[in-house]
């Protein structure tokens, strides 16, 4: 009988938490939340004449509400939510040549030198709150600069299970890249 509590005990936990992600997904072959690349363009807005933007998609695949920090309209009105620019980390090189170092060397110049110029993202003192319901999506804006071969954007979020969740979390994120823009859909 000990035995079989310690056995249930081990694999218990598991199994139900493998039950609870299959309920809690709309899509069980997608993730909680995703971004859906439009398009890039040029803004028509008044305020934003001539800038290039990057057009998303944010599909809610949870049965839960997401709940998003938003500025302004609703979303498929010119709202803008907020976003963080994030640079990437650079990676762990092992170089075999001087040729490959002197490569090496001027890449990290290069990076260190766009890093300058890296933009803030979208961030608000005061702010409202977009509900995304279960299986809806909305479609988002953000400056083309926001997404680089040197930094990317993040979009934060928190699942509405009550209280105020985008003040305390816990937060879950959905990151754009450079690569992001131009795979095939």
């Amino acid at each position: 009988m000990t035995r079989f509590l310690l056995l249930l005990f081990a694999f218990a936990p598991p199994l139900l938490a493998q039950d609870l992600a299959a309920n809690l997904l709309i899509d069980k072959t997608k993730p909680l939340a995703y971004l859906v690349f439009e398009r890039v363009g040029t803004a028509k807005a008044h305020w934003e004449d001539g800038q290039e933007r990057i057009y998303l998609r944010i599909v809610n695949n949870c049965r839960i509400p997401l709940l998003f920090r938003a500025s302004g309209a609703e979303p498929d009105a010119d709202a803008s939510i907020e976003d963080e620019v994030v640079p990437e980390e650079p990676m762990f090189t092992i170089v075999s040549s001087a040729e490959e170092e002197s490569e090496y060397q001027r890449s990290e110049k290069l990076r260190k030198y766009a890093l300058k110029s890296m933009p803030r993202g979208y961030s608000f003192e005061v702010y409202g709150v977009y509900r995304l319901h279960p299986g809806e999506s909305m479609r988002v804006h953000f400056p083309r600069n926001h997404v680089s071969n040197w930094w990317f954007l993040r979009v934060r979020f928190a699942l509405d299970v009550g209280g105020d969740p985008l003040m305390s979390g816990p937060f879950t994120y959905l990151e754009l890249r450079e690569s992001d823009l131009h795979r095939k859909p």
